[in-house]
């Protein structure tokens, strides 16, 4: 089989899964502009003496509807990866995937780019087939109206294009990343549980640690430590998600924002880029796929890879700890239940990626070490607290 007969092979047994793909997008993207208000709400104010005073527009129920693309786009570069690293989960699909005659590293890096390149066409063509929905709904619309028929109301379309862009760089760096924990895996169930980590770990990091200083600060109620707490920073598929919402107060033409706000995007967007690039060509060049023998057994490839449950359950629980702390007065009764479950999901994290119940001393002693450090580490932070 030669490479060219490999990829088409490859597009059709995968056809299902990229129709499903752009089916779910477009009803998710179209029916949503079909049913959304894309006009401000126009109100009428009168005096006390009842005579009109003149209109205003609301624009808050106005924004574009582009988060019925982001969202979907990013849950997309979650799923897609699963399907390219099928054949590590199964011993039968590696078996038959790793005697197809092709380059050390070339049936990852085929079927990389093949599931990115075909998830960007159907992307695109979903987006600009529903920006021309909005459009020609806005027209209708207007004529609909009696405030907007005579001047009517229209978007800031050049937006559309650098979204797009966004759109694209979004699922692109996400997609390889989403792709790297995948990867770690053996079976479907510890992929999922690698994102899991993985996606957690990025998501939650930076904000534990701003809810840590916050819990120890003096001055802990700090307006600059408030606003970038509210500014959301996260090297992750968050940063996407608010830089949508910014895209679309500019589509709106509403567009606000802080300085701390725009330090913040930058940085934390150049760091997600940066990562997504990174591990893209860590996917693509770098990585080497484990031993065929793995495949379907459910046990981690390296000590490495073993270390994920602990940092996921270091930093939920660093989150946990600094925000009981600075809350202490509300969850001083309940803080043992919220623990209780923190324990219980970090044990089975553990079983369920270590194929069972019986696992080695290193992670009895990381699950030990953990939970003392985040134990203690709440006992101070709600004695600084009190």
């Amino acid at each position: 089989m030669n490479k060219k007969a490999f990829i088409k092979w490859q597009v059709k047994e995968l056809l299902p899964v990229y129709i499903i793909s752009f089916a779910l997008l477009a009803v998710i993207f179209w029916f949503t502009i079909l049913n959304s208000n894309l006009l401000p709400k126009v109100f009428e104010n009168y005096g006390p003496d009842g005579t009109l005073n003149g209109t205003y527009l609301y624009y808050y129920n106005a924004h574009p509807p582009l988060f019925a693309i982001g969202v979907p786009v990013i849950i997309l570069s979650f799923i897609l990866p699963f399907g390219t690293f099928s054949y590590q989960t199964s011993h039968i699909r590696s078996d038959f995937f790793y005697q197809v005659p092709l380059k050390e590293k070339e049936l990852r890096r085929l079927r990389l780019l093949l599931n990115l390149v075909i998830a960007l066409i159907i992307i695109s063509v979903v987006y600009w087939i529903g920006v021309l929905f909005i459009y020609v709904r806005q027209v209708s619309l207007n004529d609909q109206s009696d405030y907007f028929k005579n001047d009517p109301f229209f978007y800031n379309y050049v937006y559309f294009l650098p979204y797009y862009l966004v759109l694209l760089f979004s699922f692109t760096c996400n997609y390889f990343i989403s792709s790297y924990f995948v990867s770690l895996g053996t079976r479907i169930l510890d992929s999922v549980f690698y994102l899991i980590f993985g996606q957690f770990v990025l998501g939650l990091t930076v904000s534990s640690f701003l809810v840590l200083i916050a819990c120890f600060s003096i001055n802990s109620g700090s307006d600059t430590l408030n606003k970038l707490m509210l500014a959301m920073p996260s090297p992750s598929f968050i940063e996407p998600m608010y830089v949508t919402f910014l895209f679309s107060t500019l589509i709106l033409k509403q567009f606000e924002i802080t300085q701390l706000e725009t330090i913040t995007r930058i940085v934390c967007s150049s760091c997600f880029v940066s990562l997504g690039l990174f591990l893209g060509w860590y996917m693509l060049f770098g990585k080497k796929d484990p031993s065929g023998e793995y495949a379907g057994k459910g046990t981690p490839v390296n000590l490495y890879v073993s270390l994920y449950p602990h940092v996921f359950a270091f930093v939920v629980g660093l989150f946990l700890a600094s925000f009981i702390g600075t809350l202490y007065s509300g969850f001083g009764i309940i803080a043992p239940i919220f623990f209780i479950l923190w324990g219980a999901i970090y044990y089975f994290s553990i079983v369920l990626t270590n194929g069972g119940f019986h696992f080695n001393s290193k992670n009895w002693i990381g699950f030990g070490g953990v939970t003392i450090a985040i134990v203690l580490l709440t006992i101070l932070a709600c004695c600084v607290r009190q």
